[in-house]
């Protein structure tokens, strides 16, 4: 047995090399395993592959041992994407299995394995499904192994979130580079079935995909960005190989990030549907809730390593400061993704302050007051003082200003260096 490691919620190795019918037999039960001993034997598993070299025989293989196992196995009888699969498994309430290597070289194979909720595998599921390797169960029960398309859950509920109309209606055309991908045959019967016109370039999956990476960047964009700009009002799209990735190239030829996607669609949601943004102070307190803990995890991990019994506590820490700091007159910290011009217009038009960034585009910025004050230091103090491991002032701590015995979070950031 190769050392197979997972990473980013699955694990992936050169097809014919570690990705072997060995490892991808000891992986498969390994996953079996903690379903059994997470759901029980009556938790459906989904499995699907992409378009890369060996991917169904595989999955196929993965699935029979499932179904060998005692599980109910539904197996997607065509190449699916990863969300198509992912979304499926919310809708199903099942396990899922997919089967690739997402944007890595064509020689690559992975297996990703997607709890119920839809999501990425946390790091603790990957480490019990590691720590399955070699165990065996028995579930004294008969598995059943069906052949499903999953495309249909999937289109339903694209088409109730989607407005198609807009789409068929709007001045420019599209392109769809299908990049060899698994979204060929989903993206594009979405178009058609919408009544929407489009052209299209590489309509077919190869394992070796065109002989480039299966990314969707503009080095591996090329014909479509050249198509465009010889042609009038085009946009482009394209997918990865497993189509959990986008591309997308303006009416100009230029490609537009994924983060700038994000924040267009983040600014429609918030403009045209009226979503409210979380405030900062609360993104301070959930970012101070996750990285602290991983933090919490990994120092008690190597304490343990070293035979020390320590606890390790993180506090979501609030830190004062003077709602008439001077700060808040003159905001100065850059924070979020680059903007465009017209990103940037948008923002400030909403009251924001935004500065150009050293010719990089432009940024938001905010306040940066000075701390006067932790709100829970006493609970700090009292939690080293007992011998624990104390992460506290995450991101410079959440900022907030005393209004009598109210405490209100503004939005801000404390540098750290004060904080502490």
């Amino acid at each position: 047995m190769a050392d197979i490691k997972f990473g980013t919620d699955g694990w992936r190795a050169v097809v014919g090399k570690d990705f072997n019918e060995e490892n991808v037999g000891i992986v498969s039960k390994a996953i079996g395993k903690y379903v059994f001993d997470t759901y029980g034997i009556y938790k459906t598993i989904i499995v699907g592959y992409d378009p890369r070299n060996m991917a169904k025989e595989f999955s196929m293989q993965c699935a029979k041992i499932l179904s060998d196992l005692g599980f109910k196995v539904l197996y997607s009888d065509k190449v699916i994407p990863t969300p198509v699969l992912a979304y499926n498994a919310q809708f199903l309430d099942a396990c899922a299995v997919m089967f690739t290597a997402s944007h890595n070289p064509p020689e690559y194979l992975g297996i990703k394995f997607i709890p119920d909720y839809a999501g990425p595998a946390t790091s603790e599921i990957t480490d019990e499904i590691v720590s399955n390797f070699g165990k065996s169960f028995n579930s004294h029960i008969k598995g059943k192994l069906i052949y499903t398309d999953f495309s249909n859950n999937y289109f339903n509920r694209i088409k109730e979130i989607i407005d198609f109309s807009k789409i068929k209606d709007m001045k420019k055309r599209i392109i769809f580079d299908g990049l060899y991908a698994a979204s060929i045959g989903y993206f594009d019967k979405l178009l058609s079935d919408n009544g929407i016109e489009y052209d299209s370039i590489h309509m077919y999956h190869d394992t070796n995909f065109g002989g480039g990476m299966p990314e969707p960047k503009p080095q591996y964009m090329s014909e479509m960005i050249n198509y465009i700009k010889s042609h009038n009002d085009y946009v482009g799209f394209a997918n990865d190989g497993d189509s959990d990735r986008f591309g997308v190239v303006n009416e100009n030829g230029e490609y537009v990030t994924p983060n700038e996607i994000i924040a267009i669609l983040l600014m429609h949601l918030k403009t045209n549907k009226k979503y409210s943004i979380c405030p900062m102070s609360v993104c301070v307190a959930m970012s101070q809730g996750y990285i602290g803990y991983d933090l919490q995890k990994a120092i008690r991990e190597e304490l343990l390593n070293r035979n020390i019994n320590k606890g390790v506590s993180t506090i979501i820490t609030q830190v004062e400061v003077d709602s008439k700091d001077s700060a808040f007159d003159n905001p100065t910290k850059p924070i979020g993704a680059f903007m465009t011009k017209e990103e940037a217009d948008s923002i400030i038009k909403e009251g924001k302050k935004v500065i150009e960034d050293s010719g990089r585009g432009y940024r938001r910025v905010v306040a940066s007051p000075k701390p006067i004050g932790i709100v829970e230091v006493e609970t700090i103090k009292a939690l080293v003082e007992s011998g624990q491991v104390v992460i506290a002032c995450g991101g410079g701590g959440i900022p907030v200003v005393s209004e009598g015995n109210h405490l209100k979070g503004v939005g801000a950031v404390i540098d750290k260096d004060y904080a502490s």
